[in-house]
């Protein structure tokens, strides 16, 4: 009773979502609904107010620009995060992810297994997630693709670098990010590992 009085209070809490799509690039499709719902169950564990996020996803080519212009690497990348952090006295805009699908489904079939060995996820397949913790439903019977599974993935780190979570600043700050990363994967993700 008292654990339902709280997650009512949670709910109001959140006020709005808005969370923008934006698809550039026409080779993958997308799952929007899965997108929204990783965003969702993510920013509600990281942030409790009303909030605005862009997703935009791209191709090699715009990525790479991006990555060339803003972190002078000239390379295609799987996502890049900018931070905004703008405040208009009603909603906070985190600020924006570019995710590059072509890269990711090519690091879901290349490195199936490196999120895992490199211990950014460790998910319990067995855990038992009430589904009324979760802010929207999700369909539960749907078959998710390793490429599903790692737009989930970028997803959530990318969010985390956007809270000013980082991994490449030193180890103990990565390992932090990891440990909170597989919270939100396990938590978030779990459901869709059959």
């Amino acid at each position: 009773m008292q654990g339902e009085l709280i997650l009512k209070k949670q709910k109001q809490i959140v006020q709005k979502a808005i969370i923008n799509i934006a698809n550039i690039q026409r080779k993958e499709k997308i799952n929007q609904k899965l997108v929204r719902y990783i965003v969702e169950k993510t920013v509600f564990h990281m942030f409790c107010g009303s909030f605005h996020l862009d997703i935009i996803f791209c191709s090699p080519a715009y990525i790479k620009n991006l990555n060339k212009i803003y972190r002078d690497k000239d390379k295609t990348t799987d996502i890049l995060s900018f931070e905004f952090k703008e405040y208009d006295g009603e909603t906070y805009f985190i600020g924006e992810l570019f995710i590059c699908p072509a890269v990711a489904k090519k690091n879901s079939l290349d490195f199936k297994d490196f999120w895992d060995k490199e211990g950014w996820t460790q998910v319990n397949k067995s855990a038992q997630i009430n589904k009324s913790e979760y802010l929207m439903d999700i369909d539960k019977d749907a078959e998710y693709s390793d490429f599903d599974k790692e737009i989930a993935l970028l997803l959530i780190h990318g969010i985390l670098h956007l809270f000013g979570y980082d991994h490449e600043d030193n180890a103990e700050n990565a390992q932090e990010m990891k440990e909170l990363q597989n919270i939100l994967y396990r938590n978030a993700v779990s459901r869709l590992i059959t």
